[in-house]
């Protein structure tokens, strides 16, 4: 095929005139799926024993979601991800159905989140990133010619007309962890697609003064705000609101640089962290692995959010770049506030550690977008790579 010529429009990525897929991507997401089952049975194994259930329950669990999740990400990897243009309509407005759904069953400790279908729990919340991702890089992708001009208001206005529906049926159920990422999502693809200095003020400045309404007018629920109390004050209830983070903060120092050894964390065994396995999984790596695995699950994040970062420059089109760029926004956002948690440095708000945390509907969110993101890398333009790289050698790749 000749140097300059395009891949052809299809539904799937063929061979010809296409880069290899990010094998390291994919490897570290893997590695870190792997990893994540290895923490979750040494977070579940001493309590399920206790209720003598076999100790692998969770993880043997967990084990089906990654096998779906990691053959879901290489399926990915070979669809055109240009097809999402046209798909990301349906997937958005499925999303607002299967959340308004949510209300219909049963709450489950208080909140109206998941849809169940017999032992499946499914969060259509989980979902509704992706697809906010996939209809915001639709909307707000422009051609080359566009590409340095000012990001049109109109536009702007569309894409906080996208967000407002998931983030009031988000904040109904309640799921305020979830209701954050949505916004900060948007932000941050309005910025890669050329939003004005102006524009980004105005938007920071209202997504401010919506937060300050909601305090002010006590529009939280009872256990956000209380979480919101703990978070300034742990002391305020050290046996009740306040347990959380005290164990979790005692775990997390207990493991001091090398950790005690796996399934060895004293705290961890005796299952004082309250969802560990989900919410404050890295309390399970720390006790046990010390500063020293954290450190490298912590690079291993750095890695896959640089990967992102590099495929969203590479992009052939301002669409691939958005998509690989809201990708990489969510699950950016993730890590930032689960390993946060953990540490007291935000509030608890219940979010799932990427790849690591029990948890089927994010895995497989998180899978199907960086798959998405490798089809992106794929299908990237070879010229423009090379010229970025100032190496013809990485032509041949």
């Amino acid at each position: 095929m000749h140097l300059h010529s395009r891949p052809t429009r299809g539904w799937w990525v063929t061979e010809e005139g296409v880069a290899r897929p990010d094998l390291g991507l994919m490897a570290a997401v893997v590695a870190l799926s792997g990893f994540g089952l290895l923490m979750i049975f040494s977070a579940t194994r001493t309590a399920l024993e206790r209720q003598e259930l076999l100790p692998s329950a969770s993880t043997e669990r967990q084990m089906v979601f990654m096998l779906i999740g990691v053959v879901g990400m290489f399926a990915l990897s070979y669809v055109d991800y240009r097809n999402y243009q046209f798909l990301a309509p349906v997937l958005y407005l499925g999303c607002m159905v299967a959340l308004g759904a949510a209300f219909l069953f049963d709450p489950v400790k208080g909140v109206q989140r998941w849809i169940t279908i017999g032992p499946v729990n499914i969060q259509p919340a989980e979902f509704t990133k992706l697809a906010l991702v996939m209809s915001l890089a639709s909307l707000l992708s422009r051609g080359p010619e566009e590409s340095y001009q000012q990001l049109p208001w109109r536009k702007v206005g569309y894409a906080l007309a996208l967000l407002a529906p998931p983030l009031g049926l988000i904040f109904l159920q309640p799921d305020l962890g979830t209701m954050m990422s949505l916004p900060f999502i948007l932000l941050l693809m309005l910025f890669v697609a050329g939003a004005t200095r102006t524009q980004m003020t105005i938007l920071a400045l209202t997504a401010v003064g919506v937060v300050t309404t909601i305090w002010r007018f006590d529009l939280l629920a009872g256990h956000q705000i209380d979480r919101l109390r703990v978070f300034i004050d742990p002391d305020l209830d050290p046996q009740g609101l306040g347990w959380s983070i005290r164990q979790a903060r005692l775990a997390m120092s207990s493991g001091q640089v090398t950790g005690q050894g796996l399934f060895q964390g004293a705290i961890t065994n005796q299952g004082l962290v309250p969802e560990q396995e989900s919410d404050f999984i890295f309390t399970a790596v720390g006790e046990q692995l010390g500063f020293v695995g954290g450190s490298v699950v912590l690079l291993a994040f750095g890695y896959v959010l640089w990967r992102l970062l590099r495929i969203a420059v590479t992009a052939s089109d301002q669409y691939g770049s958005l998509l690989s760029m809201g990708v990489a926004a969510f699950l950016m956002f993730h890590v930032f506030v689960s390993v946060g948690m953990t540490l007291g440095l935000v509030p608890i708000t219940g979010l799932p550690l990427p790849f690591l945390s029990r948890g089927g509907s994010f895995y497989l969110t998180s899978t199907a977008g960086v798959g998405i993101a490798v089809s992106v890398w794929r299908l990237r333009s070879r010229v423009r790579f090379g010229a970025l790289a100032g190496d013809r050698s990485l032509l041949a790749r």
